[in-house]
Parts: C-alpha cells; structure tokens; sequence
C-alpha cells in the first residue's frame, strides 16, 4: 500500500515537473547567470589574490604553467555554474521547440478536419444553403460586437464600413482597395520567394494596425489569402462589408 501511494506521488511530481519545467527551467537560467557573475567577479578576486601572494613567496618568474595551476581552482566552480545554466537555457528551447511542433500538428488535425467538415456540408446542403449559413454566422459576428463598443478605424481606403472576422474590427475601406490589397498580397507571396506572410503583412495592405498573433498566422504558396465577403447591417441599421476567410490563416511552424 506504502509503495503503491509513493509511486503515485512520484507520478504525480513528475507530471507537475513536466508542466511547468519551462518555468522553472527559467528560473533557474535566470538565477544562473546571476550567479555565474557573482561567482566569476570573486574568483576573479581571490585568483588574483593567489598570484600575488605566489609571486612575492617566489623568486623565480611565474609561468603561464604555474598561472593556470594556481587560477584553475577558483575558476572551475565558476565553469560549472556557468554549464549548468548553459544547459538550462538549451533545456528551455528544446522543450519550446518540441511543444510548439506539437501544436504545429494539432492545427494541422483541426485545420484538416474543418476542411473536410465544410466540404461535407457543402455536399449535403448545397451552395445556397451553405452560402445562407455563412451569412447568418457573418451577421452573429456582427450582433455579438456592435458598432457602439467598438472603434472604426480609418484606412483612407474609402467610406464604406467594413468588418474583419478575424481579429474583430471595424474600418472604414472600399472592396475594391481590400481586393486590390489581397491580390497585391498574393502576388508578394507567389512571386518574391518568401513562401509564407503574415496576417499583419496583409494588414498593412489594410492600412490597419497589426494585432499580437498576426506575426505568428498567416498564409503559404500552397494556401493564398483568400477573403469571402458578405454584406450584413450593424447593430445601427448601417450596411456593413464583413471579411471572412475562405482560407484560414495558418500557424508559422506548421
């Protein structure tokens, strides 16, 4: 019984210490270079104490033999501070690394999934319906942020208001500049060997402010910023042009 609770206590601080080891791999980074400071300024110090006290004790001229023999032992506890919080701070990026490919692979599952769920549903419903339905979820979006608790920003774009699915925004722009800033998007994409652009980049298209995750989503050669427009009233009766995405924006890594 005594053996079978220390297993599971065991159990139980290992997966705590696999939750959090980005943490306290920090903390212990962060305290380690400090320290290694510390240490390297005192034993700085106390070596060279030592070569003084070495050389007035000798009538002979030190060699760099006789330096390092009587430096290295102050040093090295010094060394060892200073690999300990090397391998600390490799630790933490390993770790990053292996999570964030983890969540590469989720969004990709998720992302593989809606697809093919949307493509079900266009099968079953038809283009109508299916239209219908991406409508009504535009004029939600609208309803559950109205225009009276939200800020519209100017692009000098155009006059018409416009709403951005994604981040939650409304602006004042034209379809025909938000065409022109997709396309000019996509042609930067296909033709300037990047590969993959940011939802900010298409922002700044936009002459819109980027947003925290914009630098960290976006869109490759293989999947083209691709926008779906729907025409819907705010919450004042106004018309207002919603962008939703056809393609959505996918994560950096993945």
């Amino acid at each position: 019984m005594k053996a079978t609770t220390l297993k599971r206590s065991f159990q139980s601080l290992n997966g705590v210490l696999k939750r959090y080891s980005p943490a306290i791999l920090t903390g212990i980074g962060v305290a380690g270079v400090i320290t290694t400071a510390i240490m390297a300024a005192k034993a700085t110090s106390n070596a060279m104490y030592a070569l003084d006290e070495a050389d007035c004790n000798t009538e002979e001229e030190l060699t760099k033999k006789d330096v390092v023999k009587i430096v290295a032992p102050y040093y090295i506890p010094t060394l060892i501070m200073g690999a300990t919080t090397i391998g600390c701070i490799l630790g933490l990026n390993s770790i990053h690394t292996r999570r964030t490919a983890a969540i590469a692979s989720l969004y990709s599952l998720t992302e593989a999934s809606l697809k093919e769920y949307e493509d079900r549903v266009l099968k079953e419903l038809g283009p109508k319906r299916s239209q219908k339905i991406r409508d009504d979820m535009a004029q939600e979006k609208l309803d559950k942020n109205p225009t009276k608790s939200n800020t519209i920003f100017e692009t000098g774009s155009g006059d018409s208001l416009c709403y951005d699915a994604l981040s939650g925004r409304y602006f004042r722009s034209s379809i025909e500049s938000i065409k022109r800033a997709m396309n000019d998007f996509n042609y930067k994409l296909i033709n300037h060997a990047v590969l993959w652009m940011s939802v900010n980049e298409f922002y700044y298209e936009l002459n819109l402010q980027p947003i925290k995750l914009g630098d960290l989503l976006g869109w490759n050669t293989e999947k083209l910023l691709d926008i779906r427009f729907a025409s819907k009233l705010t919450d004042k009766g106004d018309p207002c042009l919603v962008l939703d995405y056809a393609v959505e924006p996918r994560f950096l890594y993945n």
